[in-house]
C-alpha cells in the first residue's frame, strides 16, 4: 500500500491524501501512470499542475481499452481496473485543485 498525500506548501497540512495498492502497479505502469503517482520524481514532478496532463492522458487510456487494462487485474484480488480508475480520477481533481500543493508519496 503507498500512500499519497498533496500538502499546502505553506503550513503543512493535507489537503488531499489517498492510499492505493501497489498490486495496481503493473495496470498503471501499462496505462503509463505508474511514474506520474508513485515516482514523480523520477518524471521531475514537483507539483500537482505538472501532473494534470500525465493524469489526463492515463484517465483516457483506461477509459478506452477497459479489456486490456481489466486484464491486469491483481490475481489475489486485492485492486481492481475500477479502484485504479476511480482513484486516478479523485487524483486529478484534487490536482486541479491543488496545483501548487506539495506531493507527497510513501511507497
Amino acid at each position: 500500500m503507498s500512500f499519497i498525500a498533496l500538502r499546502c506548501s505553506e503550513c503543512g497540512h493535507a489537503l488531499y491524501e489517498a492510499n492505493i495498492t501497489h498490486n495496481l502497479a503493473k495496470m498503471a505502469n501499462a496505462a503509463y501512470l505508474y511514474d506520474v503517482v508513485w515516482r514523480p520524481e523520477v518524471l521531475d514532478i514537483m507539483y500537482p499542475e505538472h501532473m494534470i496532463c500525465f493524469l489526463e492522458r492515463g484517465i483516457k487510456r483506461l477509459i478506452d481499452d477497459p479489456i486490456r487494462f481489466k486484464k491486469l487485474n491483481p490475481s489475489n484480488g486485492f485492486g481492481t481496473y475500477e479502484d485504479l480508475l476511480q482513484f486516478m480520477i479523485d487524483y486529478l481533481e484534487a490536482c486541479k485543485k491543488n496545483p501548487t500543493a506539495s506531493i507527497e508519496v510513501s511507497r
